[in-house]
């Protein structure tokens, strides 16, 4: 399993109508040295997720969870963007790092 995720399930159901909070998941352990190098990485992927949800949302899965759940062929359906691209990209986006100092 990764270390970041895309929660699309996550709904805030204290609200009326329930508020859809999906949003990009991360885990990051600053404390442990040997974990704390992979926190950045984590972000990174993470918001990439969020991103590509952003730009290609399911929205008629997502109105019927409050009554139905997630049905997760119906959320796939509706995506427009294969999902090698979405994962891809977020894979590319974790590892793109900008150069802190230049050669030489």
């Amino acid at each position: 399993m990764h270390y970041a995720f895309f929660a699309e399930a996550w709904f805030d159901f204290t609200q009326e109508p329930p508020l859809h909070r999906g949003a990009g998941v991360a885990f990051s352990e600053p404390t442990d040295p040997v974990l704390a190098p992979y926190g950045t990485f984590s972000v990174r992927h993470a918001a990439a997720q969020s991103f590509v949800e952003a730009i290609d949302p399911s929205w008629r899965a997502l109105s019927s969870v409050p009554t139905q759940g997630l049905v997760a062929n119906a959320f796939w359906s509706e995506k427009r963007i294969p999902r090698w691209l979405r994962y891809g990209a977020a894979s590319y986006v974790e590892r793109l790092l900008r150069r802190s100092r230049r050669a030489g």
